[in-house]
């Protein structure tokens, strides 16, 4: 008995490694036989190559199996060609052992196609009027005389189902479906008719859960009883919760079995997320020098749902202690008022700067997905540019912000923009020592181009205030870095005092021009061009440019880019830059 199991435990491993390591073995020693398809158009010959036979002939097959084969692809074909509106297709095998293996060859005469000639298609019942459905109705499978693919009624009777699902139509049905062929006279007629019956609704929503108070969870809810369902409302329902971090687990069950009067109960179950969430890094970056960052993030302080972010950072030239407490708003899943303060000591190039801050900001999303801050930010700061003496400023800034993404890749876009505004100013006398105006703007466009994308980026910079070295470095611009003027270092452009020293400007200008070609599965390739200055005057900015060339991997966390960058006129003096992140 036990040499019979050690014999069936060999025989099952040897079976596994043939089903792992056989087929590579065999796809090594015995090529398969050569098979060429003749007579198809381009698009024909690729839609009955979906249908060929999974088990291809070796070269040295017998002519039984060869036999086997062509009855099987001759099948295969016919089938397809029928599917693709060809009933009449004819089909001629042939094959020969050269040098020692099989040449098959098929030829394929598609004959003349069945078509189209006309189509009845309805939408009656409760639903006619759904623009969902006005617009399938508006774009038929076929036109008059098309060529009947039946993939192509097949992909239109889903999209009526769907739509009816999605709009909450569960009871739809078709009272007629129906392709009539006359293969002999080539032509087909198409009846769809459905009837989308009752609409359903949302009948009574239920919630588990046990860590948000029920005036924060109702302000969460966006399913209302009595509001007609649809499965985009309940994947709605579920992202706004998930977005909201406090959850790690989201259950929305809308079971229609449960239905009683067209609606539809609605239970949904949270399983909260952990409420303390740690994350220590170490790295290097080309504004902070050798880095090392702690940061806790508490879920909820408690029943109102506040959460609290702390960070600190030690770094060579840009440290950091960091506190905010936000609060969720009327509408949770896009207003909040977040409390914030901190201290930050920059010893970057030749400006230091010692910062504390405090301060609030108000944040919504608006008309057409725009999000729109409001802040008030009370700043004390101590800057000293290198040789001058140190300035103490206190300036209690209000001002607002404008942005607005979108991509198709929120990770990797061919296609895609951003916008960013910001607005802010201070006045003499109102717990501030001076006054100030200032804006900020930035901009990033991609678009395609060949087989690449084209990526532009500007950043424009404007301060209305008195003289430069009465600004915090935080309010002063500066260019150069990975992602401003490639082929200088971070901060490296400004304007300059009576030691040489960079010590920023009051107005910025900086834009790039980039193309991007991909040349291998993840991978691709960049060439840029990228200009800018900060200047004190309009009319004295000087402009520098840089070029240089790049790799690019598209990971799952997003595009890491590793560049090299040259300053004009100095092909010679290269800067390195890696970052990773999206490009959006």
């Amino acid at each position: 008995m036990i040499a019979l199991k050690q014999r069936r435990l060999i025989s099952l491993v040897g079976a596994v490694a043939l089903c792992l390591f056989g087929p590579v073995q065999a796809a090594e020693d015995e090529p398969l036989a050569k098979l060429a398809i003749t007579g198809l158009s381009a698009e024909l010959k690729a839609g009955l190559e979906k249908h060929l036979p999974v088990n291809q002939p070796a070269c040295k097959a017998s002519k039984a199996e060869v036999s086997d084969y062509f009855l099987s692809l001759k099948s295969g074909f016919r089938k397809g060609a029928r599917a693709l509106g060809y009933y009449d297709a004819e089909f001629t095998s042939g094959g020969k052992e050269v040098n020692g293996c099989w040449e098959i060859t098929l030829s394929v005469v598609p004959g003349e196609p069945v078509r189209v000639i006309s189509q009845f298609i309805e939408v009656k019942g409760a639903g006619l009027n759904e623009p969902l459905f006005r617009k399938a109705l508006a774009e038929p499978p076929y036109k008059q005389n098309d060529i009947l693919n039946h993939q192509l009624y097949d992909d239109y009777k889903t999209l009526l189902t769907e739509s009816a699902e999605t709009l909450g139509y569960l009871d739809a049905v078709f009272e007629q479906k129906a392709v009539t062929v006359d293969p002999l006279a080539y032509q087909a007629s198409v009846n769809l008719v459905l009837n989308t019956g009752p609409r359903y609704t949302f009948g009574e929503v239920v919630i588990e859960q046990n860590i948000l108070n029920d005036d924060l969870i109702t302000r969460y809810i966006k399913i209302k009883p009595g509001t007609p369902f649809s499965t985009e409302s309940v994947i709605d329902q579920q992202q706004i919760f998930q977005r909201s971090g406090y959850y790690s687990k989201v259950n929305v069950d809308v079971n229609v079995k449960n239905a009683k009067n067209l609606q539809i109960p609605v239970y949904i179950k949270l399983t909260p997320a952990k409420r303390n969430k740690y994350k220590y890094t170490a790295g290097y970056g080309s504004d902070t020098g050798a880095r090392v960052k702690a940061e806790l993030l508490r879920r909820w302080t408690g029943p109102k749902g506040r959460q609290v972010d702390a960070s600190a950072q030690v770094a060579e030239t840009l440290s950091s202690i960091n506190l905010e407490l936000t609060e969720p708003r009327e509408n949770p899943d896009y207003d909040s008022l977040k409390y914030l303060t901190g201290l930050t000591y920059d010893t970057s190039n030749d400006v230091e700067s010692t910062a504390f801050n405090f301060g609030s900001t108000y944040k919504r999303k608006v008309t057409d997905d725009w999000v729109q801050e409001l802040y008030v930010n009370v700043l004390f700061d101590r800057t000293q540019d290198d040789g001058d003496e140190p300035d103490d400023s206190i300036l209690t800034l209000a001002g607002g912000r404008l942005s607005k993404t979108k991509t198709n890749n929120e990770k990797s876009a061919t296609t895609g923009w951003n916008v960013n505004l910001q607005l802010q100013g201070a006045l003499d006398g109102v717990l501030s020592d001076q006054s100030l105006g200032q804006f900020k703007g930035s901009g990033k466009y991609i678009f395609p181009v060949g087989k690449g994308r084209l990526v532009n980026r500007m950043e424009v910079g404007y301060t209305s205030a008195g003289d430069l070295e009465d600004l915090p470095k935080s309010l002063r611009f500066f260019a150069g870095g990975a992602n401003s003027v490639r082929g200088y270092d971070f901060e490296d452009i400004g304007t300059t005092n009576s030691s040489g020293s960079v010590i920023g400007g009051k107005h910025l200008l900086t834009a790039s021009v980039e193309y991007e070609y991909p040349i291998k599965d993840e991978w691709s390739i960049a060439g840029f061009v990228d200009t800018g200055d900060a200047f004190n005057n309009w009319d004295d900015r000087d402009m520098k440019y840089g070029i240089g060339f790049g790799g690019r991997y598209r990971s799952p966390i997003g595009p890491v880019r590793l560049d090299v960058g040259f300053p004009e006129g100095h092909s010679g003096d290269a800067t390195f830059y890696l970052s990773v992140g999206p490009d959006l």
